[in-house]
C-alpha cells in the first residue's frame, strides 16, 4: 500500500509504503507525524463512511480536529494497493473494482504519549459534563480515541489471537498487568499481587500499558494500524531493545506498524529484529529532512540506511569535536 502526499501544511512531498513495519526517522519539525495523523483522518473517514463507501470525502471533517486546521487547498493525497486507489484528495472517487479501504483497516490508533493515563479524570468529567449538558467540549480527537479503546472493548476481542499473545508478551516484560477496577472507570497496576495506582507507576511502565491494554481489549489485530510516535521517550535504553522486540512481534503477526523516531537505539534494534524474525522484507525505512528550499520531505534509505544515522549522528560529531577543542586548549 502507497501513500503519496504533496502539500500537507509543512511536509512537500512524501511517498510512503505501508505494508508491515514502516520508520520515518528524522530530526524534530520535519514532518514525521504527519503522515499517522493524515492515516488516522483518512481511515476514520472511511469507517464513518461505510454505509455508503461512495461517498464523497469530507475534506475537514476529521481533519479539523486531528490537525486542528483545515486541510491546505494545494492538497494531493493519494493512497493505493494493486487494485487502484482506495482514498484521494482531492477526491476522484473509487477506482472502479478498487477493494475498499476498510476491507484492508478495520482502525487505527496512534500513541503519542503514556500522559493519556494521567488524564483519565479529565476525560471523564467532560464526558459526564457533555452527557449532562447542552454543552460539547471538544478532547483532541487522537487522544479521545485511545481513551475510548483504552476503557472499551473491540467486536474482535474473543478471537483475537494476535493481542492475546502480544499482550502475554508485554506482561513478561513489565512483569504486571494493568486492570481496570471493578468499582470505577480507572486502571491500576498489578505486580507480583500488588495493586499499584497509576499516579505511581513509572512512565515506561505506561508506555508498555498502552499497548497492553489495547491487546487485552482487542484493539490490535491482523486489520490494525497502530502508529507509535517516538516511542523510545520514557525508556531505558534496555527497554527500547524490549518495545522494538514487541513492535516486530506485531508486525510478524501481520499488524502494520508505523514508528516516529529519532533514536539510534530504536531505529537500529528495529532493523536487528526485523532480520531476527526474517521479516525484513516487509520493513521500510525512511528519512524526514529538510529539502535545498528548507521544505520538509520524506525519502526513502531503505537501502542505504547510514544515510538515517549519519544523520542522527551529527549531535555525537558535535560533542566529539567539543571534547577535541577542550583538549587543544
Amino acid at each position: 500500500m502507497l501513500l503519496k502526499i504533496r502539500n500537507l501544511y509543512d511536509l512537500k512531498e512524501a511517498d510512503v509504503k505501508l505494508d508491515g513495519l514502516t520508520l520515518i526517522a528524522g530530526e524534530n519539525s520535519t514532518g514525521k507525524s504527519s503522515v499517522g495523523k493524515l492515516m488516522f483522518a483518512i481511515i476514520n473517514e472511511a469507517e464513518e463512511n461505510k454505509a455508503n463507501p461512495y461517498s464523497k470525502y469530507h475534506r475537514n471533517h476529521i481533519a479539523y480536529p486531528v490537525f486542528g486546521q483545515a486541510l491546505p487547498d494545494n492538497l494531493f493525497v493519494e493512497l493505493s494497493n494493486s487494485n487502484g486507489i482506495l482514498r484521494s484528495i482531492p477526491n476522484k472517487g473509487y477506482v472502479p473494482g478498487a477493494a475498499r479501504l476498510h476491507d484492508y483497516f478495520d482502525d487505527i490508533s496512534i500513541i503519542e504519549t503514556p500522559m493519556v493515563w494521567n488524564l483519565f479524570d479529565l476525560f471523564r468529567e467532560i464526558s459526564d459534563l457533555q452527557t449532562s449538558s447542552k454543552y460539547e467540549l471538544n478532547i483532541p480527537r487522537i487522544f479521545a480515541d485511545l481513551y475510548s479503546k483504552i476503557m472499551l472493548s473491540s467486536s474482535n476481542k474473543s478471537s483475537n489471537t494476535i493481542g492475546q499473545k502480544v499482550g502475554q508478551q508485554i506482561e513478561e516484560i513489565i512483569v504486571g498487568e494493568f486492570v481496570k477496577k471493578s468499582s470505577e472507570p480507572r486502571y491500576e497496576f498489578i505486580s507480583n499481587n500488588i495493586h499499584i495506582p497509576l499516579e505511581s507507576v513509572a512512565s515506561g511502565i505506561k508506555n508498555f500499558g498502552i499497548l497492553q491494554v489495547l491487546c487485552k481489549n482487542g484493539w490490535i489485530n491482523e486489520k490494525s494500524f497502530i502508529v507509535l510516535d517516538e516511542p523510545e521517550v520514557h525508556l531505558h535504553p534496555e527497554w527500547i531493545l524490549k518495545m522494538a522486540e514487541v513492535i516486530v512481534a506485531m508486525v510478524k503477526a501481520g499488524v502494520r506498524v508505523l514508528v516516529n523516531s529519532h533514536s539510534p537505539y530504536m531505529i537500529e534494534a528495529l532493523i536487528m529484529y526485523s532480520r531476527q524474525e526474517k521479516i525484513d522484507d516487509r520493513c521500510k525505512y525512511y528519512l524526514a529532512k529538510k529539502d535545498t528550499d528548507r521544505k520538509n520531505i520524506i525519502v526513502d534509505a531503505t537501502h542505504d540506511l547510514d544515510w538515517i544515522f549519519e544523520t542522527l549522528a551529527k549531535p555525537f560529531r558535535r560533542l566529539d569535536q567539543m571534547r577535541l577543542d577542550m583538549v587543544d586548549d
